[in-house]
Order: structure tokens, then C-alpha cells, then sequence
């Protein structure tokens, strides 16, 4: 059985989703995701991460997880991780991963809406800031002064 591609659900809808999900992607960049993504970059500082929205519950939930850990979750196959990571890879840090969940009805269903960045420069200084500064809240303030003085500077594609 093959893997159900974005064209599965129709043009219309995919253009829906990936303004809703543009939209609602500002939350990650929030204190809260911060504080989610501070963590992860500590303790698993070379396993990819990845942005997830959930909309199963009526409205947008955001996390960031493990890349392998939202892999495995996708039992059904929806999203096309191998073409996805190759394409992050060859990006040069340009590139990030983020999935939308969305209740199709019958089921979550997964659909992938990667995002490019410019540079490599925010999640490299990101990685710098957890490395090098010492307590959660300097390392939080450091990173938000420096989103809002960079932005992210993301297409969403």
C-alpha cells in the first residue's frame, strides 16, 4: 500500500491547511516552545527535533518532539520521511521539518509542511545559546532576545 500524498486531499485543502499552519506556526516561536525546545537541545543536542501542530483536539496544540519519535508515531505512513530528511540534509541546516496532524475523518493523518530558512544562522546560534549558556531562564531570555532581533526568517514551501 502506498503512502497518501498531499494530492490525496485536494488542492483547495492543501492550500487551507498550509495558510493555517503558516499561521499558527508563529506559536512556536513562543516562550512556551522555547521552553519545549531548551530541553530537547540539551539533553539529545545531536538528534533531529521537529515541530509538530496538532489539530485533533479542536485546536492547535504545539510541541517539539524527537524527529524519531514523531516517525514512529506515524503508523499509517503518511508523510514521506525519507524524501523529507534528504531534502533537510542537503539544505545545510536550512531547513526545518514541521507536521501538521489533522482528524481526516476516520483517523490523524499526518501531513508534512517543511519550512526554509535564508541561513543556517538562527538554529545554529539557537544550538549555541543551549550549549554555551548556563541557566534555563539566560539561555530562554538570550533566545528570545535573539528571535525578536533576527526573526526566522521562513518560506514555507
Amino acid at each position: 500500500m502506498s503512502a497518501p500524498t498531499h494530492a490525496d486531499i485536494g488542492a483547495r485543502n492543501i492550500k487551507f491547511m498550509r495558510i493555517l499552519f503558516a499561521t499558527d506556526a508563529c506559536e512556536l516561536e513562543s516562550s512556551e516552545s522555547l521552553g519545549m525546545l531548551l530541553p530537547l537541545m540539551r539533553t539529545e543536542p545531536n538528534e533531529p527535533r521537529i515541530s509538530v501542530i496538532d489539530y485533533t483536539n479542536g485546536e492547535a496544540t504545539p510541541r517539539i518532539t524527537l524527529l524519531a519519535e514523531e516517525r514512529a508515531a506515524d503508523t499509517h505512513r503518511d508523510v514521506r520521511w525519507d524524501d523529507h530528511l534528504a531534502r533537510a540534509a542537503a539544505s545545510g541546516g536550512r531547513m526545518e521539518l514541521r507536521v501538521m496532524i489533522v482528524w481526516d475523518g476516520k483517523r490523524k493523518r499526518r501531513l508534512m509542511f517543511p519550512t526554509r530558512s535564508v541561513s543556517s544562522e538562527v538554529p545554529d546560534e539557537l544550538m549555541r545559546i543551549s550549549r554555551e549558556v548556563p541557566e534555563d531562564t539566560d539561555a530562554l531570555d538570550s533566545m528570545k532576545k535573539f528571535l525578536a532581533e533576527n526573526g526566522r526568517l521562513l518560506v514555507h514551501q
